[in-house]
């Protein structure tokens, strides 16, 4: 299990900044550190969604507006009180995709554009209470992990991305007799898998891929849903692996160790 912490508090100071982590955080899906164009991912994530909304990783990059240009400026018509986001103090925390859903659709695209959080004051904001990981865990753990509704994630899509360029790794609790057995049923299930591919698109064959592989996903929480999220998966009811993964992240969020 691997986890580590990302400080995101300057990803929404310019446009090249957004384009650089939606890269990162986009290329998880196909088992890549970056993409060859960042710029022609980003244009295009802006409307992949349905009804031609932003894509889910835009909620990767965090944004802060002060409360009082949400309705004098951009006209806001909502309640911001029901919608994804914290209100602290005078400003009102959520992420990109939120904000293009949020604002009036005569107004986001001359508006959208140019929120940016340049001051040090609205960066602490982020820093405080906007938190990223990425991690690898057991796919099991990740599922888990995953029910958390007020949090967005990116995972490494076994659809497009095969063994061959990202390994599977096998992963098992138990220990003697029993570790054997699983190593076997895991070697078992990866070779049926090679065995798809021979007529089989890589969609097809992960069906038979052993539900103890690793895998690895980005995640964000805004603090609430954090804290949330922490109360639920320390509690003694949770299963160990989970209350592991949740402990460990909120002593790196205590810690501010970024990686």
């Amino acid at each position: 299990m691997e986890i580590n912490l990302y400080d995101f508090s300057k990803t929404n100071v310019s446009k090249e900044s957004r384009v650089d982590i939606i890269s990162k955080i986009a290329s998880i899906c196909y088992g890549n550190e970056e993409c060859s164009n960042p710029n022609a991912l980003y244009t295009r994530l802006l409307t992949e969604g349905a009804g031609k909304s932003p894509a889910s990783t835009l909620e990767f990059i965090p944004v802060v507006v002060p409360v009082e240009e949400l309705y004098r400026s951009i006209k806001l018509k909502k309640n911001i009180g029901n919608m994804y986001g914290m209100v602290i103090g005078n400003y009102y925390l959520s992420n990109l995709r939120e904000m293009y859903n949020l604002i009036p659709k005569k107004n986001k695209y001359d508006y959208l554009p140019f929120i940016y959080n340049v001051s040090e004051y609205e960066q602490n904001i982020i820093k405080n209470n906007f938190f990223v990981f990425k991690q690898k865990v057991p796919k099991y753990i990740a599922v888990q992990d995953m029910r958390h509704r007020r949090a967005s994630y990116q995972e490494i899509s076994r659809r497009y991305v095969k063994d061959s360029k990202v390994p599977f790794e096998f992963n098992s609790i138990f220990n003697g007799e029993y570790y054997h057995l699983t190593k076997n049923y895991f070697e078992e299930g990866v070779d049926l898998y090679h065995k798809l591919l021979e007529k089989h698109s890589a969609q097809e064959a992960r069906a038979v891929i052993p539900y103890g592989f690793m895998t690895e996903y980005w995640s964000c929480y805004l603090r609430d849903s954090f804290e949330n999220m922490l109360e639920l998966r320390t509690s003694s009811h949770s299963q160990p692996e989970m209350r592991k993964l949740a402990t460990i992240r909120e002593e790196l969020v205590i810690t501010k160790k970024y990686k």
